[in-house]
């Protein structure tokens, strides 16, 4: 399974996640946002972001919701 991670490569929300999950040897994909074009304000983003965070991780086995 590969854990998606939604977010900008520079951000330093994203760096913070992307660390994290290098040292505890979770493999993951990091899916870009493009801002300039709105990707961040779509409808498919917003469904997925909770509490209006900035990063997004999108994760799916059985112990996930």
């Amino acid at each position: 399974m590969v854990l998606k991670v939604h977010g900008i490569a520079g951000s330093t929300c994203t760096q913070k996640i992307l660390t994290a999950l290098i040292e505890i040897g979770v493999e993951y994909e990091l899916v870009p946002i493009n801002f300039a074009v709105g990707e961040h304000k779509s409808a498919a983003y917003m469904k997925m972001r909770s509490e209006e965070r900035r990063v997004v991780k999108e994760c799916r086995s059985r112990w996930s919701p």
